[in-house]
């Protein structure tokens, strides 16, 4: 199991709701809150942001109809030329 520390102090579940509020305006609901993952979901959608346990870096994630789309494969569905920023 690897060694994850203490990420307590950067208050990843607050800061993450404060970015993601919108979500609550459109519907979802939160459904899960963990020290690096909060999960929102509406009917048959969910949408995951978290804070990678090895990478650190912040991600998010939409599961629809039992598929998963990363954020980077729907900004460049969307747009093609900003989503080559986008892993």
């Amino acid at each position: 199991m690897t060694n994850t520390p203490n990420r307590a102090h950067l208050h990843f579940a607050d800061e993450a709701r404060k970015a993601f509020s919108f979500l609550r305006n459109i519907g979802f609901i939160e459904v899960e809150a963990l020290p690096t993952l909060i999960r929102y979901r509406k009917d048959s959608t969910e949408v995951d942001v978290y804070h990678g346990r090895q990478s650190y870096q912040i991600g998010c994630d939409v599961t629809s109809f039992g598929t998963r789309y990363a954020i980077s494969e729907i900004i460049r569905a969307n747009d093609p030329g900003t989503g080559k920023h986008f892993r």
